[in-house]
């Protein structure tokens, strides 16, 4: 039970986080409404009575600048004024969505506002403006249509005489209607939407939390390294393997031994970095005994203090001493005799165990003089 909590507690966590800032979210907002009107744009250049010849390739494009023309400030400014409300075209424009179908000829506009009736008439305002506008422009393409075909008794776009095109145009300008309503669906409540807002928030704690696992399971979770090791300490590293000292890592055991303290000769404190590390620290001290020389005969006891308590450590084997755990308790009454600390680090030890016998390094009444990592 403990293990699946760790592996889907924090998914759920974000998850329920996520929906209830989007239940928050979808409340503070207040209601929303929104009203859409359906509306045929016939461009001025696909009318059959002026250009009967019309390429409709064109269409989409004048489609599109249509739509374009519906969201811009010649339509909205004159809506505004129309609805008599005292806000700038640009407010009308962010609640306002035109959207053209390509091929069809449609153009569907969708108003939003946090009142039903405010909704309605500012949507009947934009088409009503948009009708009008796009109206005018018709009047005059077909009026300068006409006068083009006056002063110029070769044009014509079928072919006919010039009089034919000119009886088209005005035909064109009485007549004119580019944009003609299909439907308009009246005002919809769309929000709070709670369920769909908790939903929401729901899945995007759940996408974040499934990135905070990616990144986390892609960082390296074990010391893999003796540098790694040193870098995390700030300590020089060296490596024991099979109870031999490592080519390239003899220069740091020699410095080891020119570390001097009170009394006679070498006391190395050997403290592992963690639980992961207690085997690698009893191995580490079997290495540094066989290799740091005496400074004394074999058969000399010296009697130091450990812990208040004056013992006789006996011959050399006992130069080297481990420590239980890192704990300041445990480390500090070897480190009053101590010429040289060392800390023990297990290859694939864990990283979070390694951190805390970093920290606790800080509060020891002085600093480890060098990493040995084993294998």
């Amino acid at each position: 039970m403990a293990r699946l909590w760790r592996l889907l507690g924090l998914p759920l966590f974000a998850a329920v986080l996520g929906a209830a800032a989007g239940v928050a979210v979808s409340l503070s907002g207040g209601p929303q409404w929104e009203a859409q009107s359906t509306v045929v744009y016939t461009p001025p250049s696909q009318d059959p009575v002026v250009f009967p010849g019309a390429n409709p390739a064109s269409a989409d494009r004048e489609l599109a600048d249509a739509a374009a023309l519906a969201a811009s400030e010649s339509v909205l400014a004159p809506a505004v004024s129309r609805l008599g409300t005292g806000e700038g075209w640009t407010d009308l424009q962010e609640v306002v969505t035109v959207t053209p179908s390509p091929g069809s000829g449609v153009i569907t506009v969708s108003v939003t506002g946090s009142e039903a009736e405010n909704t309605a008439a500012r949507l009947d305002a934009v088409v009503s403006s948009f009708a009008e506008v796009t109206r005018q422009q018709a009047v005059d393409a077909a009026n300068a249509a006409a006068a083009a075909a006056a002063a110029d008794p070769t044009a014509g776009s079928d072919g006919g005489a010039a009089e034919d095109l000119r009886a088209r145009a005005e035909v064109l300008a009485r007549t004119a209607d580019p944009v003609r309503v299909l439907s308009t669906t009246p005002p919809s409540q769309t929000g709070p939407a709670v369920p769909r807002d908790a939903a929401t928030g729901g899945v995007l704690g759940l996408l974040l939390a499934a990135a905070f696992l990616a990144v986390r399971s892609a960082r390296p979770s074990r010391v893999s390294s003796a540098r790694d090791a040193g870098e995390m300490f700030g300590l020089p590293a060296g490596v024991i393997r099979a109870g031999q000292v490592v080519p390239g890592s003899e220069r740091l055991v020699e410095d080891l031994q020119r570390l001097g303290g009170p009394g006679i000769g070498h006391r190395v404190v050997v403290v592992p970095a963690g639980a992961a590390s207690v085997a690698a620290a009893q191995e580490v001290a079997a290495v540094l005994r066989d290799t740091i020389p005496a400074h004394r005969p074999a058969d000399e006891h010296v009697p130091v203090t450990d812990g208040g308590t004056l013992v006789d450590v006996g011959p050399a084997e006992n130069r080297v001493r481990v420590t239980a755990d890192p704990t300041t308790t445990v480390v500090a009454p070897a480190l009053r005799e101590a010429t040289a600390i060392v800390l023990a680090v297990e290859r694939g030890a864990p990283l979070r165990e390694v951190r805390t016998v970093q920290r606790l390094s800080r509060q020891w009444e002085r600093p480890p003089d060098a990493v040995l990592m084993m294998g």
